[in-house]
């Protein structure tokens, strides 16, 4: 989905971040707890790139679709909150 070397680069960003921004911040204050968890207990990552997609074999035709279409991960409805902003 995306080219190798962009993905290289938000590799590095990401590493780079996680080392300066990341860091600087939990020296000032603590996170909740160790893990966070959905409650179907799948532990939930502090932050998610495209390489995340990448690595999981992500296919954007076959796994997000279109609105309206199956497996419905857009919504139900092709228009959804256009047509009825209270559904």
């Amino acid at each position: 989905m995306f080219d190798k070397e962009y993905l290289e680069k938000i590799k590095a960003e990401k590493k780079r971040w996680e080392e300066t921004t990341l860091t600087d911040r939990l020296a000032q204050a603590k996170e909740m707890r160790d893990t966070f968890k959905t409650n179907s207990h799948i532990e939930v990552s502090r932050l998610y790139t495209p390489v995340d997609l990448e690595e999981a074999g992500f296919d954007y035709l076959k796994d997000t679709s279109w609105p309206g279409e199956y497996p419905f991960v857009r919504g139900i409805d092709p228009l959804m909150y256009r047509a009825a902003p209270w559904s």
